[in-house]
């Protein structure tokens, strides 16, 4: 026999033979999928946690929707009045103007310029971002992973060839007198191997061997050879540790989990992105802003300076005018770190959206398009925390680690059990002394027919690793739990903290607007102020309150920049909470038109 298994007597007992192949090929066929001992509890879980998170929306009325409010501005001023100071003060009185920037890193005073609108950013850093590049890889490695799992139960091809060439000395005989034997074997065993998903392995093989010894028990004088051939059909079945389906093809199962997270983890790295992308264009909206704002603050400064220049030694002393030439200068610096903030902010937003055609080393400029509305939005808290549990990668990823903690845990189960392996095979020979293919002929005459059965048990008696690992199954399994609970929580405190920053961020807007409406109409008071002659006659007294009227103009005009840039602000503040808002509630992928081809979350199964 060529195959390398112990061959024992031949047993005339085809009852237990058939017995023993219907037990095994049994198991094999029907899949044995669950043992005794495996808890089958998923469902009850994932229903207990379904119920868990429903107390969040408990009194919460579904569809009652609200809507974003302000309390109206106290100031008392007209319609028309409003107009006018929107007109030159408000963020529409910057509409068209572009801002003047320093001397880019390459020297020249005036960088090129791309426009870009939201919606275009938003497209480009999905399509090139790099942290999305590389969580976009991971479902593909994880797809590499699941096949590699699955792989263990590949049928397995294998061919072995085995020779021997031995001088075996030999002691005198009264049939022989010599003092060697020579011998020459060549083995070649083919076949193939199959690992069932029950742990079962089913072997089919054949094998022959060309075998030369000289001097032999059959011809003393001279060589003899002779063929074997056999073909071995084996089967062995584990009936308790390393049992059943659920045990060999956990790692399978956990491999499609992981596919499943690293899905997840890309809707979550795309989450980020779009919020971070929106943020990055908005702050490059209000750089820009912020500098226009600056920008016109100096040149009024400059305006106003000129006019002082003219009235020294008349009514206006020379202190006057080193005062504004203080605030000149102290404006000037406000105006270089706003031109320093538009750069970076179009660097920062370059990174974003990765373009190819707009490197982030080149010196062109983000023209952003859209601006940041003024427009009230209605919202429900029930069917946002709803959406948001049910929508958010996190909670997903999170029973994703339930279940992965689940299967850990059973397979952790079924190696507390003993060893109770069972095996058998039957092996069929021939022979003969002239070819190989004689050999194969002869076996199929039934004349030479082995049976093979093999048990084995083992058991440790401590068992300590064993249960020592169930043991740490049980706790991570436990802990995955309590994540679980601990993200759904989170998950909620955010959604409730993104809608009250709503509401927040749309207030503000309104302070923020009527704060800029009022610094616009003081400076307009105190620029009329300061056209009208004084009530002084006496030219000390004259020059003070022409002093102190310009004093009022300076700070008035530093209070109307600062209000502008807060309005804006403000405004994009505002934009930034929505956003936020759908992210928090898992739903800023949609409204942005990007579709995921993600697989069914465990609690959908």
């Amino acid at each position: 026999m060529a195959s390398g298994v112990l061959k024992i007597p031949a047993i005339t007992c085809p009852n237990l033979f058939a017995c023993l192949g219907a037990c095994l090929l049994g198991c094999l066929a029907a899949g044995c999928v669950h043992s005794p001992l495996e808890d089958r509890s998923d469902d009850e879980l994932y229903n207990r946690l379904r119920n868990q998170r429903q107390k969040y929306t408990a009194g919460l009325q579904p569809g009652a929707f609200s809507k974003t409010t302000r309390i109206s501005s106290d100031l008392a001023l007209k319609p028309d009045e409003i107009t006018k100071l929107d007109a030159s003060s408000g963020p529409d009185a910057f509409t068209g103007l572009s801002p003047e920037l320093a001397k880019d890193l390459l020297g020249n005073q005036k960088s090129a310029k791309v426009e870009l609108t939201l919606r275009k950013a938003i497209d480009l850093a999905v399509a090139n971002n790099l942290q999305v590049q590389v969580a976009r890889l991971q479902p593909a490695i994880s797809e590499a992973q699941i096949t590699q799992a699955e792989a263990r139960f590949d049928v397995l091809y294998f061919l072995d060839y085995d020779r021997q060439k031995l001088d075996t000395p030999r002691p005198s005989s009264a049939l022989a007198t010599f003092g060697s034997q020579q011998s020459e074997t060549d083995t070649l065993t083919t076949g193939i191997r199959k690992v069932f998903t029950t742990g079962g392995e089913l072997t089919l093989q054949t094998g022959f061997a060309r075998r030369e010894t000289d001097p032999s028990f059959f011809s003393p004088a001279g060589s003899f050879s002779f063929y074997d051939a056999d073909v071995l059909v084996g089967i062995s079945q584990p009936l308790l540790r390393g049992f059943g389906q659920y045990v060999n093809r956990a790692e399978i199962v956990l491999a499609k989990s992981a596919h499943e997270q690293s899905v997840e983890q890309l809707r979550q790295t795309l989450l980020d992105t779009i919020a971070s992308t929106q943020g990055a264009y908005w702050e490059l909206v209000v750089a820009r802003q912020r500098l226009l704002v600056r920008t016109n603050e100096l040149e009024k400064t400059l305006k106003l300076r000129g006019i002082i220049e003219k009235r020294i030694n008349f009514d206006v002393r020379r202190t006057v005018l080193t005062e504004a030439n203080a605030q000149i200068e102290f404006r000037k610096g406000l105006v270089i770190r706003a031109r320093q903030r538009v750069r970076f902010a179009s660097d920062g937003l370059k990174r974003m959206i990765n373009d190819p055609k707009l490197l982030l080393s080149d010196e062109t400029m983000i023209v952003p398009v859209d601006f940041p509305a003024d427009l009230p939005v209605k919202y429900s808290m029930h069917d946002a925390i709803v959406t948001a549990l049910a929508q958010r990668p996190e909670i997903k990823q999170s029973l994703y680690l339930i279940r992965d903690a689940t299967i850990r845990q059973r397979v952790a189960d079924n190696l507390r059990l003993p060893l109770l392996n069972l095996g058998g095979a039957i092996v069929f020979n021939g022979i003969d002394v002239d070819n190989v293919g004689d050999a194969y002929s002869n076996m199929f005459d039934g004349d030479f027919i082995d049976y093979l059965i093999n048990a084995q048990f083992e058991y440790p008696i401590q068992n300590r690793a064993a249960r020592g690992l169930y043991k740490q199954r049980q706790i991570e399994h436990h802990q995955s739990v309590i994540a679980y609970r601990d993200t759904v929580q989170n998950t909620v405190l955010e959604v409730k903290n993104s809608l009250r920053n709503l509401q927040t961020a749309y207030e503000l807007i309104g302070a923020a607007k009527a704060t800029r409406r009022a610094a616009a109409d003081n400076l307009r008071e105190q620029q009329t102020l300061w056209d009208k002659p004084g009530a002084f006659k006496d030219p000390v007294a004259k020059a003070n309150e022409r002093e102190l009227r310009l004093g009022n103009i300076l700070s008035a005009l530093g209070r109307l920049a600062d209000a502008q840039v807060l309005e804006v602000q403000a405004l994009i503040d505002y934009s930034n909470s929505i956003t936020n808002l759908n992210r928090a509630t898992g739903t800023l992928i949609d409204r942005n038109g990007i579709k995921i081809q993600a697989p069914v979350a465990p609690e959908q199964r």
